[in-house]
């Protein structure tokens, strides 16, 4: 049998916890900031969202009509009027669309 005061595989706390301590400060501080960050975009989100949603939605189809805009442009026409144009086709093929489907459903 072993006597009591021999260590029994337990790291000598002398010597770990020095070392242990400034990564144990550094994780809990980076957990207390994600927390603050999380709450913080949680609070703002509600803020945000009127303002972003419609962003997001602008760039999209600013994306989707970018090639249409450019064939317009290849028959001579200016940036801005080729954008014009592109957004009167897209409306008028969205509206020809309800018109045509939008009865089928009622």
């Amino acid at each position: 049998m072993r006597p009591p005061t021999q260590n029994l595989g337990i790291a000598d706390s002398k010597t770990k916890w020095p070392k242990l301590f400034p990564l144990l400060l550094t994780c809990l501080a980076f957990l207390l900031l994600g927390y603050m960050v999380i709450g913080t975009v949680q609070q703002l989100g509600h803020i945000i969202a009127p303002v972003f949603v419609p962003l997001l939605i602008s760039l999209a189809v600013a994306y989707l009509l970018e090639p249409l805009v450019e064939r317009f442009e290849s028959y001579r026409l200016s940036r801005s009027n080729s954008t014009i144009v592109a957004l009167l086709v897209t409306a008028l093929a969205l509206a020809l669309l309800l018109f045509v489907f939008l009865p089928q459903f009622w």
